[in-house]
């Protein structure tokens, strides 16, 4: 009997933990949040976190520019009161030079009663003679290079380079019907030769190539052809090509030291007392004295022994114009 009883009461004791589990479990069922609700909390705290990750961001990198802007600006105070070994103020190398840099070639610019440009490589991209033995297919363009670096005396490389190509009359008119009908200008130089032109300066072509060619530039530019100093060719009239005699050897340009010649006669001609040379190439070089001032031109092709012989060495006209703008402009 008692084991019967036995029985019996772990028969309860088994139920009661069963109803006690189920209850338990129903109980945890209705505590637990529904699924929309953790969806929410789920995207509150993202959007929470990626608001906290952009704000740092956007912290960061104002901070950063900060900083950055505070150190150019740094910077650009100490180049600009540091002095240099010469005494002058040290400037940043990226600020370009939109005037002359020196001071005494300014003041003679803009006492300047007379302007002379070199033609080849100066107010025209290429060189005429060279354009010439292209056209003939024979080309020279390795003698140009040495007499406009000052290797060869000018005459010489002169004769040379036209006993080889010896172009016809034909050749010169048919060079100039596809180089210079109308010339190519180098950017800027018309500008300059007008407002030069407009405030009185008389502007002259010195050149060392042909006079047939430079004419037309001169006409580009608005100038007199009698403002035009440049070698003359010598063509037999018997025959229809014009076939080639020789140059002129008493033009000024036709030698070195010619450049030197021909501003000398322009200051006594036109009596000019302020004369300017510009040009790329050392013959150019040689006509300071008697001009006031040379200008080295690399703005079509840059010679050290040019630089080196210059007062001021461009290679764009912008510092010219640039002069010639402060000029024009009215006093306040």
């Amino acid at each position: 009997m008692n084991e019967g009883r036995s029985t019996e009461d772990e028969g309860r004791a088994l139920c009661f933990a069963h109803s006690s589990l189920r209850f338990l479990a129903g109980g945890f069922r209705f505590f637990r949040p529904p699924l929309p609700a953790l969806s929410l909390f789920r995207c509150f705290a993202v959007s929470l976190f990626r608001c906290f990750a952009v704000s740092l961001f956007r912290c960061f990198v104002i901070s950063l520019f900060r900083c950055f802007a505070v150190s150019r600006y740094w910077l650009l105070f100490v180049c600009r009161s540091t002095p240099t070994t010469s005494g002058n103020m040290a400037e940043l190398p990226h600020e370009p030079h939109s005037r002359l840099r020196s001071e005494s070639v300014r003041h003679v610019w803009h006492r300047v009663q007379a302007v002379c440009f070199d033609v080849d490589s100066t107010v025209i991209p290429h060189e005429g003679l060279d354009l010439v033995a292209e056209l003939c297919g024979r080309p020279v363009s390795a003698l140009t290079q040495q007499a406009m670096a000052g290797s060869i005396p000018f005459e010489k490389a002169l004769e040379q380079r036209l006993d080889h190509i010896r172009p016809t009359r034909a050749d010169i008119d048919r060079c100039i019907q596809t180089y210079f009908a109308p010339p190519a200008l180098v950017a800027g130089v018309h500008e300059l030769t007008q407002l030069l032109l407009a405030r009185g300066v008389l502007v002259f072509l010195v050149s060392g190539g042909f006079e047939l060619m430079v004419h037309h530039v001169a006409d580009a530019l608005g100038l007199p052809r009698s403002h035009v100093f440049a070698n003359r060719l010598i063509f037999s009239d018997a025959d229809a090509e014009g076939r080639y005699l020789g140059y002129d050897p008493e033009a000024f340009t036709s030698r070195s030291g010619g450049k030197a010649a021909a501003v000398a006669h322009i200051k006594h001609h036109y009596r000019c007392d302020v004369v300017a040379m510009i040009g790329d190439g050392m013959t150019d070089a040689e006509a300071r004295p008697p001009a006031d001032i040379f200008i080295g031109f690399g703005g079509v092709v840059v010679r050290e022994s040019v630089r080196a012989k210059s007062d001021e060495f461009i290679e764009s006209f912008e510092p010219l114009l640039a002069e010639e703008r402060l000029i024009r402009a009215p006093a306040t």
